[in-house]
């Protein structure tokens, strides 16, 4: 069996993967993320397909017994080929579980590090749907560090939101660090850009389809997690973001 271990903002996780050439590709893109510390908050072990989760956390082991449960309702379609993709929805709602454990959750999202500030865009489509632009905007905003442009982890500390990428990334190579989220932007494509308010209904409703276990297991994890948001969205301003796919937007990223 083939290990990896990672961490993510002190959080670590010890892969084991059965086949050599997904765990080949699983080292590649987690390369910055790596850990050889001893200490392991849980164990996921990846055997054809099949997820088996462990951690000396009772109350993670508890929360996991119930997702094991559940999660088989939940299967990936049947023409998904790419070994990636499958371990990572796969995998995924194990890990949301853990860093939920921290207060910590997962956005369907991407952020951006500009003038030492962070800034996340958000679809407003439902859950697991592309084509929202989020890494549309990345390539849009000039002279900024792409933190994640897939998921990223938000979490408050010292009365303030921070971001950080998730390991699991999307197509742009991901960087590591916390940043504090200054504004969120929920994209809408249009043929001119422009930015405009939105009502929090609006902004909650958005933002909670973009977590992973509120859209799919909301009647166990759903209080916990939608007190985050409610919070998120009192201290971090929110707007709507219309924007063409070919205009620079950096007078509106500020």
């Amino acid at each position: 069996m083939n290990k990896i271990k990672v961490s993510f903002e002190g959080i670590k996780v010890l892969f084991k993967i059965e086949d050599f050439d997904l765990f080949k590709i699983i080292k590649k893109r987690l390369k910055s993320f790596i850990s050889n510390e001893k200490e392991t908050h849980a164990i996921i072990e990846y055997n054809k397909e099949k997820v088996s989760f462990s951690s000396k956390n009772k109350k993670i082991n508890k929360s996991l017994k119930r997702l094991e449960i559940i999660s088989k309702k939940f299967k990936m379609t049947s023409n998904e080929t790419d070994k990636y993709i499958k371990f990572k929805f796969s995998v995924q709602p194990y890990i949301e579980i853990l860093l939920l454990q921290f207060d910590r959750l997962v956005i369907h999202s991407s952020f951006v590090q500009k003038n030492k500030e962070g800034f996340m865009f958000v679809g407003q489509r439902k859950f697991l749907i592309g084509g929202d632009g989020k890494t549309t905007i990345c390539k849009l905003i000039k002279k900024k560090k792409v933190i994640n442009d897939d998921n990223n982890i938000i979490w408050i500390e010292r009365n303030s939101f921070l971001g950080s990428s998730f390991f699991l990334q999307g197509r742009l190579k991901p960087n590591k660090g916390k940043i504090p989220i200054k504004k969120i932007f929920f994209l809408k494509k249009n043929n001119k850009t422009f930015i405009r308010k939105i009502s929090y209904l609006d902004a909650f409703s958005s933002i909670s389809r973009q977590n992973y276990l509120y859209y799919l297991y909301q009647k166990y994890y759903g209080e916990e997690i939608k007190s985050i948001l409610i919070e998120l969205l009192k201290k971090v301003p929110f707007y709507e973001l219309n924007f063409e796919k070919k205009e620079i937007v950096n007078g509106y990223i500020k």
